[in-house]
């Protein structure tokens, strides 16, 4: 208040924000507990969003992963402890010290799968 407001200063923004986030949401609703239909709606459009955008991603960067996939047997259970006696071990010494070969290929394919190829028609 002592110094005014500041340089280009509008309230565009939260206006817009305000019609898109809460009118059109309004919008979606049966008019019975707003409140709750919204917020879904707005956690559905927002992982809608987050979903096309990864769509985008994977579409415009191709994996660099090592192929074909070396068979790996699993157990058949998992023994997780609560509390780890190590932190931030890197993979090479996962590899000597713990017998993880082939740990990092493994974790880039289980985090990027490859995409399957598709062909453009002309």
């Amino acid at each position: 208040m002592l110094f005014g407001t500041t340089d280009n200063y509008s309230t565009e923004t939260t206006e817009r924000l305000h019609i898109d986030l809460a009118k059109e949401a309004y919008r979606a609703t049966n008019r019975k507990d707003e409140y709750g239909q919204m917020t879904l709606w707005l956690e559905r459009c927002e992982k809608v969003l987050q979903h096309s955008d990864y769509v985008r991603w994977r579409l415009n960067t191709p994996p660099r992963l090592p192929s074909p996939i070396p068979n790996v047997t699993y157990p058949f259970y998992l023994k997780m402890v609560k509390h780890p006696t190590k932190k931030s071990v890197s993979f090479a010494d996962l590899s000597t010290h713990y017998g993880t070969h082939n740990l990092e290929e493994l974790l880039t394919w289980f985090l990027l799968p490859p995409m399957p190829l598709h062909k453009t028609v002309a």
